[in-house]
């Protein structure tokens, strides 16, 4: 299992968290995903305490081993928009919510 995330929901005030089945991929993909588990997991270190640019450093390490990995492509998108708009990063708390359902 890969922790990926911890998330509020809309309507909701309390985050669930959301792991990744490794067991439920096909073996290719899974090798991947544990080759990459350790800068996955120092990308998400990174990024739930604020700090963008070594989170994008790690998942970017990801990339090169597993390229397809859209998870990580997800979070360098939340990072871009996260730089982008100031306003977010002065109540960052880790934790993405979600506006719409």
């Amino acid at each position: 299992i890969r922790f990926l995330d911890q998330v509020i929901v809309k309507g909701r005030t309390e985050a669930i968290k959301i792991y990744d089945v490794l067991d439920a991929e096909i073996e290719s993909i899974k090798i991947k995903k544990l080759k990459t588990l350790l800068y996955f997991e120092s990308g998400l270190k990174y990024y739930r305490q604020g700090n963008f640019n070594e989170a994008k450093n790690k998942f970017m390490e990801v990339l090169n081993v597993n390229p397809t990995d859209q998870v990580v492509h997800l979070y360098l998108e939340r990072i871009e928009d996260l730089l982008n708009q100031s306003e977010n990063l002065e109540n960052w708390s880790g934790i993405w919510t979600f506006d719409n359902k």
